[in-house]
């Protein structure tokens, strides 16, 4: 068994292999949903498996770390929902645009307005479900991969200068998603978007 010291400094006993997602749905006097957890300190997303006890604390969604990790699982689920509803569509994430992101289409048949608002009510389906998004570690070589699959540059970059083996890597839809950060452990996390159609591709939008 490993032991935790949480929060409010309870102790308790956990199984090597376990996670913290059930503990973090528990927790009391929180003021936004907690989307990760530190342990002694270090990052970890709240679906990793447990291998050492330590010291936890809880990041809410309210914090810059917490709206970073909103925008990663936000776009998994863009990206996975438009892969599934028209395969061999081809997008690329240019900028960041205060609380949105341009993410261009390099489809050879771009997607119109009516695609794409296909895509966004898709999307909210998938939120009202709760539908999951998996977590589990790969090699450093296949998350690369997936990062360039993804669109998702920053994510290559920075693949390619940790030092670590594996890296956690999540899949939604069956479709597996890289961006270099933790991510939410389900779609209802991220309620509040705007999909909108700009130019050769959109402005994915966080409402307030």
């Amino acid at each position: 068994m490993l032991q935790f010291t949480l929060p409010d400094n309870s102790e308790l006993l956990l199984p090597s292999g376990s996670n913290l997602l059930t503990i973090a749905k528990l927790a009391l006097n929180v003021e936004s949903p907690i989307v990760e957890a530190t342990l002694d300190g270090m990052p970890i997303d709240l679906q990793a498996p447990l291998t050492k006890g330590g010291k936890v604390e809880f990041i809410e969604m309210n914090t810059e770390e917490g709206m970073r990790i909103y925008l990663r699982t936000l776009l998994c689920v863009l990206i996975s929902t438009t892969e599934k509803l028209y395969p061999g569509t081809k997008l690329e994430v240019r900028s960041t645009l205060g609380s949105a992101l341009y993410i261009a289409d390099k489809s050879t048949q771009p997607l119109n307005y009516r695609d794409w608002k296909k895509v966004e009510t898709t999307m909210r389906s998938y939120v009202n479900a709760k539908e999951p998004i998996r977590f589990r570690y790969v090699n450093k070589e296949e998350a690369i991969e997936i990062a360039c699959k993804n669109g998702i540059e920053d994510g290559v970059a920075m693949a390619k200068l940790v030092e670590d083996k594996e890296l956690p890597v999540y899949t939604f839809l069956g479709r597996d998603c890289y961006m270099f950060g933790s991510m939410c452990p389900n779609a209802s996390y991220v309620p509040l978007f705007e999909v909108i159609p700009y130019g050769n591709g959109i402005v994915l939008r966080l409402d307030s």
